[in-house]
């Protein structure tokens, strides 16, 4: 089997969800082709081999080279909905899989119609929410399958094991938060946590998604940009409470936080924005509008040492490896369902 992903996010910029599975079914033994956008991180090479099983291409491949490189069944693996028009036309695939990431609404509202398209085209669906999952609802072979830790890269930063990274502040408790800075993101329930706690330094990683305005400047407030993803437990050691600061949109509320899952890894106290899949966990401090989310931090940091041992086990539980393999084994079970495969019109 070979699983083929279509371009849409930089392998390296932001280390996410298709990039996790890809590298997780490659360990199981499947042959999987990331196709890099190759926006923000160049990689000189045109074929990079990340393992011997996980090819990225940056760039196309000639069709002697694709044939050569794929193994049938070839899964057309979809995360961004307007690849609907690929189905059919480029990788001969034998069967589609779309995987639901994102609600339709917002920002993602144009992905509507092609998501329903793609409910008509797709073998196999998969979601993150339970939310995406009624809206996609019905199809005959419709799966959650909801974001995952990477546990043993954030399950180090349990404890200190290095000397801080010289651009983290210090002589403050440290309420942390590590992602795409959006306009997703409450701003107006940041600028009043920042305010009102100035006794917290309040750190944020991550690069900007999109151009847009953060309208405040405070002194306990520090931007520190993308780091490397092999980086990011080095930072996350020192944080004292994470947060997940979601607007409250029809859009957040069919999301699944990753950040979610790796700040789990290391027992931390997360603060978060109702979000349902993250209320469901019973593992986060929620706060409703700004001044409970405010209030959420402070607790949380008081009580930071509570339920560590629950935390962990609830990432340890939920790793991207036993996501793959559920995948897998559904993909699996289809294709020996079928008495011989055929490109999907």
């Amino acid at each position: 089997m070979t699983i083929i992903y279509p371009p849409t996010i930089d392998y390296k910029w932001l280390y996410q969800r298709p990039q996790q599975l890809m590298r997780e079914f490659s360990r199981l033994g499947i042959k999987c082709i990331f196709f890099n956008n190759n926006n923000y991180i160049k990689d000189g090479k045109r074929v990079a081999v990340e393992n011997e099983n996980l090819i990225v291409v940056n760039g196309r491949l000639y069709p002697v080279e694709y044939d050569a490189l794929v193994t049938p069944p070839v899964v057309l693996w979809i995360t961004y909905p307007p690849h609907v028009r690929l189905v059919g036309k480029t990788f001969k695939e034998n069967v589609v899989v779309f995987d639901a990431v994102d609600f339709p609404s917002g920002e993602f509202a144009a992905w509507k119609k092609d998501i329903s398209e793609i409910r008509k085209k797709a073998n196999i669906v998969f979601t993150v929410s339970r939310k995406l999952y009624n809206y996609i609802w019905p199809h005959e072979n419709l799966h959650m399958l909801k974001n995952g830790a990477d546990f043993e890269h954030f399950s180090r930063a349990r404890y200190v094991y290095s000397l801080p990274p010289k651009d983290l502040p210090s002589g403050k408790p440290i309420i942390g938060f590590i992602g795409a800075l959006s306009t997703w993101l409450d701003w107006d329930a940041i600028k009043y946590a920042v305010t009102n706690n100035p006794s917290y330094n309040f750190v944020f990683i991550g690069p900007k998604y999109s151009e847009f305005p953060i309208s405040f400047k405070a002194s306990n407030t520090f931007f520190l940009g993308r780091k490397e993803y092999s980086l990011l437990p080095e930072y996350l050691q020192y944080f004292d409470v994470c947060l997940i600061p979601f607007k409250i949109t029809e859009m957040t509320e069919g999301s699944d936080p990753i950040k979610f899952f790796e700040y789990m890894s290391a027992g931390k106290p997360v603060v978060s924005t109702p979000l349902p899949e993250v209320v469901s966990s019973g593992l986060a401090y929620i706060g409703s509008d700004a001044a409970s989310f405010s209030r959420m931090i402070e607790k949380a940091l008081k009580e930071k040492n509570y339920n560590v041992e629950k935390r962990i086990e609830f990432a340890r539980k939920n790793s991207w490896s036993d996501r793959a393999k559920q995948a897998a084994d559904i993909i699996d079970g289809y294709i020996r369902g079928k008495s011989k495969w055929k490109v999907h019109l």
